[in-house]
C-alpha cells in the first residue's frame, strides 16, 4: 500500500505516469511529493517536464532551478 508521505515511491509513481504519457499524473504524484519534501529534486524535475510539456516556460525554468537541474534545461 503506498502511504502518502513515501515520496520516493510518489516520484516513482510520477516517472511511471511521464513515461506512459500520463502528464496529469505525472504532476498530481509530483505534487503529492513535494507536499512531503518540498525539497525534493525529482519531483521538482518532473514538474518541470509537465510544464515544459504545456508550454509553460518560464514555470518549467523555475521547477527545475529549484531541483538543482537548471542545466539539464532543454534548449
Amino acid at each position: 500500500m503506498l502511504m502518502p508521505n513515501d515520496v520516493e515511491a510518489l516520484c516513482s509513481l510520477a516517472l511511471a505516469y511521464w513515461e506512459c504519457a500520463n502528464v496529469h499524473g505525472a504532476w498530481e504524484m509530483a505534487q503529492r511529493a513535494l507536499q512531503t519534501d518540498s525539497e525534493c529534486g525529482p519531483a521538482h524535475s518532473l514538474c518541470g517536464l509537465a510544464h515544459d510539456s504545456r508550454g509553460e516556460q518560464d514555470k518549467a525554468r523555475a521547477a527545475f532551478a529549484k531541483a538543482g537541474t537548471a542545466d539539464a534545461w532543454p534548449g
